[in-house]
């Protein structure tokens, strides 16, 4: 005869099973939760731009998403992840738009980085743009693309990358490649 505590743990068991493959799956459906940031980021995230979210899937336009969900579909449009300024330490791209409550125009694609383990993270503003209401609507993502061989759509510029670089497309409009050389981010339009 089976002792009560075990006949318990029998019951409970199933159950818990369940709902930690259902609080993992939720978690992974959500790819744009800031609490997968790490802690210093959301701390500078919450004290120097609390009017700003990440870009998310329900915010870009409707016949984007598709294009976004068909080619990125683990991925947040407003969260790139890479070594774009160190091969040892990673950074975090943020395609930031406003909150609804704040009605900030424009976005800012601030990446956070660290020089070491233990050092802190600093934001790096990489572009911003001043006009439009993004959480109305918008047509912009960013995305981790791998070092490589990038030319400018218009023009002679050519750029070889050792790091990973950030690309922030327009749907239906251009893609500018954002890389890291010399102590800062350099842009190249790489599709019109």
């Amino acid at each position: 005869m089976k002792n009560s505590y075990s006949i318990a743990i029998a019951r409970v068991a199933p159950v818990l099973v369940l709902f930690l493959a259902f609080c993992a799956a939720t978690k992974a459906a959500n790819p744009c939760d800031v609490s997968n940031l790490p802690q210093q980021i959301r701390t500078k995230l919450e004290k120097n731009y609390a009017d700003w979210q990440p870009e998310r899937v329900e915010n870009l336009y409707e016949d984007d998403r598709p294009l976004w969900t068909k080619a990125h579909p683990d991925d947040c449009p407003g969260i790139a992840i890479g070594h774009f300024e160190s091969k040892a330490e990673l950074s975090y791209a943020l395609l930031l738009i406003s909150r609804p409550d704040r009605k900030r125009l424009g976005f800012r694609l601030v990446v956070f980085s660290r020089t070491g383990p233990s050092a802190l993270y600093v934001p790096h503003l990489v572009t911003d743009w001043n006009i439009g209401l993004f959480y109305q609507g918008s047509g912009q993502a960013i995305s981790t693309v791998p070092p490589g061989h990038y030319e400018e759509a218009i023009g002679p510029k050519k750029v070889r990358t050792d790091l990973d670089a950030i690309s922030l497309e327009d749907f239906e409009k251009g893609i500018a490649v954002y890389y890291w050389k010399l102590g800062r981010y350099h842009e190249l339009i790489t599709s019109e």
